[in-house]
């Protein structure tokens, strides 16, 4: 009983960092870092009048946090997913239908998470440092580069979006559905009066 108290210590961890830390970056540190930054008269050495020099260093700024955070994400996304196959293997009744819920809900956090983290903000980033870039000296293609970086950046706001419901889906999933061992070695000493067999089948 013990074991399974830890892997639910260790998933609730994962799935609490990543939920409010995704939360507390979207709605609070972006929020004021573009509303102070945003509307302060700053000057970036090296960087174009043509830019809002303000704006460019919150999401600058931003940017830098994200990437550190993509860290915190993975290594949230380990250990949930270290805590679920432990207990699928060792603890869980794997006929019950909220075992395998939270394990589907996991996958696709995971593959949003990917995407996001491996492919759209690199994506970003060759785009932004293009549009910098051409700025000044090629305005046009400045101007293709600045829209292809507002579409993937609102993808990646969609993903986070996205991100954050499936924390909270599992959030609701794992609390509700799945609380306590439910393999018959757990539950059956509990039953009065009853003995178990060393040679009780699993249920």
């Amino acid at each position: 009983m013990s074991a399974f108290r830890m892997t639910q210590v260790i998933f609730w961890l994962g799935l609490s960092i990543y939920l409010g830390g995704l939360a507390t970056l979207g709605g609070i540190v972006a929020w004021q870092l573009f509303s102070i930054l945003g509307h302060t008269s700053v000057h970036v050495v090296g960087m174009s009048a043509h830019l809002n020099q303000s704006r460019q260093l919150a999401g600058l700024i931003f940017g830098r946090i994200l990437e550190a955070f993509n860290v915190v994400e993975i290594v949230c996304l380990a250990l949930m997913f270290l805590a679920i196959f432990a207990q699928m293997a060792l603890h869980l009744n794997l006929l019950n239908i909220w075992v395998w819920l939270r394990l589907i809900l996991a996958v696709l956090l995971l593959l949003i998470s990917v995407y996001d983290i491996f492919i759209i903000s690199p994506a970003i980033h060759r785009q932004h440092h293009q549009w910098i870039t051409n700025i000044d000296a090629h305005p046009a293609m400045a101007r293709v580069h600045q829209q292809i970086f507002w579409q993937l950046h609102r993808t990646s706001e969609t993903l986070g979006v996205s991100e954050i419901g499936l924390l909270l889906l599992l959030l609701v999933v794992s609390a509700w559905g799945i609380s306590q061992p439910t393999r018959r070695q757990f539950l059956v000493p509990a039953v009065p009066g009853h003995t178990p067999s060393a040679a009780s089948p699993h249920a």
